[in-house]
């Protein structure tokens, strides 16, 4: 197996054109693990994947910053950019807007709340106070959801989930790989009741790109040559890997 995945990735790198090319532009959502800056330097697993992508094309990765989810999108729609990604979930409403690459990530968003509660269904948040992230699945869920439900907002999940740790509110909503790399800073959290069938985030482009098959090939070389999931447990920890396998059974 070793030597296949050598084998595929001297392939993929000997396929890349040769030639100056232009920059491929990317926008994206400040949000560790999946892209942000270390000291100035790009990381993240959806940054490695573009990276990967972008050396395979002969092109510069050139990326635009944005610091919360709903910048990201209208940032994209600005027309002068190729791809955006901050952990965009494929949805029907969006595919109307935007093209996607094929899955890089299946996810469900699943209710977290104080461990002194367990909510089992989201009418008994009937009224209560839950705090979110504007313009996300998370925001959508809870207001078909819960009737007469009061919202307060929060930049990321990261800080959404530190309202609720305060106090400040009655539950959440966050994809369940959020969950897993957030919860263990927040102890007396815990994820309960799933709201979502599984969903799939995916790298948003132009309607009709050819990027959109481009980086799903690109996506299905990268898990071929085990890069994918080497990256997977460098970032996001061996749950996120079994996660992914378990999907795919």
């Amino acid at each position: 197996m070793k030597r296949l995945c050598v084998l595929v990735l001297v392939a993929y790198a000997l396929a890349a054109p040769v030639g100056a090319q232009e920059p491929l532009r990317v926008v994206a959502r400040v949000f560790e693990p999946f892209s942000y800056l270390v000291d100035g330097k790009p990381a993240g697993l959806e940054y490695e994947i573009l990276r990967y992508f972008a050396k395979a094309k002969g092109r510069e990765l050139e990326v635009t910053w944005v610091d919360t989810f709903a910048e990201l999108l209208p940032r994209f729609e600005q027309g002068d950019l190729d791809i955006a990604t901050g952990t965009v979930t494929i949805t029907a409403a969006r595919a109307e807007r935007f093209g996607f690459s094929e899955s890089y990530f299946p996810v469900r968003v699943i209710v977290v709340e104080p461990r002194t509660h367990r909510t089992r269904d989201l009418a008994d948040l009937a009224g209560e106070t839950l705090v979110t992230n504007a313009d996300t699945t998370y925001e959508e869920l809870l207001r078909a959801g819960v009737p007469n439900a009061r919202f307060v907002y929060a930049p990321d999940e990261e800080a959404a989930l530190g309202v609720l740790d305060r106090g400040e509110a009655r539950a959440a909503a966050v994809d369940t790989v959020l969950g897993l790399v957030y919860l263990p800073d927040f102890p007396d959290l815990h994820m309960t009741l799933p709201i979502s069938d599984e969903q799939h985030y995916g790298f948003v482009v132009g309607h009709g790109s050819p990027l959109a098959s481009e980086l799903s090939e690109h996506i299905n070389q990268l898990k071929a040559a085990g890069i994918y999931f080497r990256l997977l447990e460098e970032y996001l920890g061996q749950e996120a890997v079994e996660m992914v396998r378990a999907a795919k059974e």
